[in-house]
């Protein structure tokens, strides 16, 4: 699957995720974009946070297979899409919550 100006930030997300795996790279999506693809239009991210314990040198290799450049900052960006990737440590932590409305 080509990465288009129409891919959605489920789809990237499930192009990028694929890819790392067939880099050997174990990651897992987080923050906003799973807010995003889990609320559909309710919430926007325009960028995927992955967890992931490769090092940025895989990171950096396999991004750009898939046509994604590093910018000055944080971020992996791809010419075809507004969405960015970002990596972020093995050691940030990783908490799975249910909220349901209406409790506390």
């Amino acid at each position: 699957m080509a990465i288009t100006p129409e891919t959605t930030l489920k789809e990237l997300a499930i192009i990028v995720c694929s890819h790392l795996q067939k880099h050997g790279i174990e990651a897992v999506l987080t923050g906003g974009a799973v807010v995003s693809i889990y609320a559909g239009s309710t919430y926007k991210s325009y960028d995927l946070d992955f967890i992931t314990w490769a090092t940025n040198k895989a990171i950096q290799k396999a991004m750009r297979a898939l046509g994604f450049t590093k910018d000055a900052g944080r971020y992996y960006v791809h010419q075809n899409t507004d969405f960015m990737w970002n990596s972020l440590p093995h050691h940030f932590p990783l908490e799975i919550n249910r909220f349901i409305p209406g409790t506390t």
